[in-house]
């Protein structure tokens, strides 16, 4: 009896290492993706504040070359982010969560990109 719960308890393991690469081709690569994408959204709010106050920094240190191009390129990622959900995420709104199963019927919300608030300045 232990070593049905063992080899279980491998089995679920590598099961979950399988998910978590997300190897292209696989089953689990549209979760991965979708989850990938998730996370890139929320790294990219935790980042907007400090891109800001790094943008008025740089105005006024007189680099304003430099903060234009930062600008643009904050406002290109956004942009392409916003490509991509709207690619990866269901018109619906909402795309079943395949983490909680057929049974646990969850849901995954698409995520909400904020507007960049742009430097006045430039």
């Amino acid at each position: 009896m232990t070593g049905t719960t063992r080899r279980t308890f491998k089995n679920r393991r590598r099961e979950e290492r399988k998910r978590a690469r997300g190897k292209k081709g696989s089953v689990y690569e549209e979760e991965y993706l979708v989850s990938s994408i998730g996370r890139m959204v929320e790294k990219l709010d935790s980042v907007r504040d400090e891109t800001k106050k790094l943008l008025e920094g740089l105005v006024r240190r007189r680099m304003r070359e430099r903060a234009i191009a930062l600008q643009n390129l904050m406002e290109e990622v956004l942009a392409n982010l916003e490509g991509c959900v709207r690619e990866v995420f269901e018109e619906a709104g909402e795309v079943v969560n395949p983490e909680a199963g057929a049974e646990g019927g969850g849901k995954r919300v698409v995520p909400v990109i904020k507007k960049f608030d742009r430097v006045e300045i430039l």
